[in-house]
């Protein structure tokens, strides 16, 4: 079980090995290094919201939130530098400034380049480990300044980037050019998914929007959830089993070739927004913190009116 963990709002999760990182707001970083049994609370340069964290190895992570923050770690969590904030920019760049909004997601193909987005169509790159970021926006061609809400990789080269208004951008060369791909929906997407197995490419939404593409992105098939609830995180479990948490409670599991989903629900219907699987069962993040649930959880089948398997 975790202990010592604050029950303020934890919004994304991170593991290499037995590290792991866990980031939410008031800048708080809790790291583990026996896989979520035990936790500690880490000092942090900031007190922003922090929204995601990625962790490459078991050394290098990187954090982003609110402000546009992005801080990076070396040595597994313990410490933390701020490499970038939209204030910081601003005032080195004046006539540039971009705007304050949040920063959403972050990913690093190695320990030089690696790509961070999010609010007002931002999308920053580094190819020297985060000591310098440049705006690159321009390179998505989102006129509209759609929020950038998630990226992931998809493969060697290949990024993904799941969007509002049913967007999404794939790049095939480690983000230099991009190709916009639209749903059959206009509702927010606001997590993505490689299953890398099956090479198979999932997003997902706003009121249980769920898409999965076999051809690298090129098409989508739309997956009926029968759920109206946000699905926010998606993570891998055993063999081919892929996982999404979301909001009221929801966490789907999807098995077997045409990922027909199945459902437990909380009782509280809390929110949950991001997850992991550990030896022992799922360690999720969301209002109350970082919570467990035990690998044997049962997942019931989806009726048409969204119920399953509850606690």
């Amino acid at each position: 079980m975790t202990e010592h963990v604050p029950r303020g709002v934890i919004l994304d999760i991170a593991a290499q090995g037995e590290t792991v990182i866990a980031v939410g707001e008031r800048g708080h970083i809790l790291v583990s290094n026996d896989g979520g049994d035990h936790w500690a609370v880490m000092p942090s340069p900031v007190e922003q919201t922090l929204t995601a964290v990625y962790m490459l190895d078991q050394q290098h992570a990187w954090a982003v939130g609110h402000d546009g923050i992005i801080l990076a770690s070396h040595d597994g969590g313990e410490h933390w530098e701020l490499q970038y904030s939209h204030r910081q920019y601003a005032k080195q760049n004046p006539d540039e400034a971009p705007g304050f909004g949040p920063l959403m997601s972050v990913f690093f193909f190695n320990t030089e380049d690696g790509i961070a987005v999010g609010a007002y169509g931002r999308m920053l790159l580094t190819h020297d480990g985060g000591t310098h970021w440049f705006d690159a926006a321009e390179r998505l061609n989102n006129i509209d300044e759609y929020r950038l809400n998630a990226v992931i990789s998809a493969g060697p080269g290949r990024l993904v980037i799941a969007a509002e208004a049913g967007l999404a951008f794939i790049s095939q060369d480690h983000g230099e050019s991009w190709v916009q791909s639209e749903m059959s929906s206009d509702g927010s997407l606001f997590g993505a998914w490689h299953d890398a197995g099956r090479d198979r490419l999932f997003l997902f939404g706003l009121q249980g929007l769920l898409y999965r593409s076999d051809d690298q992105g090129n098409s989508w098939h739309r997956i009926d959830t029968g759920l109206t609830s946000t699905l926010y995180k998606a993570f891998s479990g055993k063999e081919t089993d892929v996982y999404i948490v979301g909001s009221d409670g929801v966490f789907l599991k999807m098995r077997g070739p045409d990922d027909v989903p199945s459902l437990f629900r909380y009782g509280d219907r809390r929110t949950t927004t991001s997850g992991l699987m550990t030896k022992d069962g799922f360690l999720l993040t969301g209002q109350v913190g970082v919570t467990t649930l035990p690998s044997e959880t049962r997942f019931g089948v989806l009726t048409e009116r969204g119920t399953g398997g509850r606690e």
